[in-house]
């Protein structure tokens, strides 16, 4: 905004952005006078603790990175279908997850393999 009086520009500008809360800490409200006796509006104003943080991409990291590097026999049908488990529930939340796109392609071929061996085995 360029004054408290203008609010023009803010019906022009806006940015999005999502976290996963995990506590509320407080709530409140924010408003002058004109704000309240004029247009009964304010900012509401939450004091919370996030979860969209650097933690999250590192959790999500080591996930795959844990999945990725854990040894397993590609003959035996049943430690193959057990990784890709695994590799598909450390990608549920990495795929959203920009930073995380070398290791999550990475892991989608891994899947893609796997899948593709196990139904070799079975024509």
């Amino acid at each position: 905004r360029c004054c408290d009086c203008c609010t023009l520009p803010a019906c022009f500008f806006r940015k999005v952005e999502s976290i996963d809360i995990e506590h509320v800490l407080d709530v409140g409200v924010r408003q002058n006078c004109s704000e309240y006796l004029l247009w009964d509006r304010g900012d509401v104003i939450l004091h919370i603790i996030g979860g969209a943080d650097v933690s999250i991409m590192k959790d999500e990291r080591d996930k795959l990175l844990t999945v990725l590097a854990k040894p397993y026999n590609r003959e035996d049908e049943d430690e193959c279908r057990e990784r890709i488990i695994e590799l598909k529930t450390a990608l549920h939340t990495a795929r959203q997850l920009k930073g995380l796109a070398p290791l999550v392609k990475k892991a989608d071929h891994e899947v893609f393999v796997l899948n593709s061996e196990a139904a070799a085995r079975h024509r």
